[in-house]
């Protein structure tokens, strides 16, 4: 199973940092960190942002 976990480090003004963790079942594949995300670019974009960075 894959699993996102998202936390909500900090908003400011509608903007947002985040911390994250993918796992697939219990081994971690992924973490890192999204700065300046904006709310209203809603969460699909959020998930795209991480998956651009987890694939670098």
């Amino acid at each position: 199973m894959l699993t996102l976990y998202i936390e909500n480090t900090g908003t400011v003004n509608g903007v947002t940092d985040y911390k994250y963790v993918v796992m697939t079942d219990a081994e971690k594949i992924a973490e890192g960190r999204i700065k300046g995300h904006k709310w209203s670019d809603g969460w699909r974009q959020l998930v795209k942002m991480i998956a651009e960075e987890s694939h670098e």
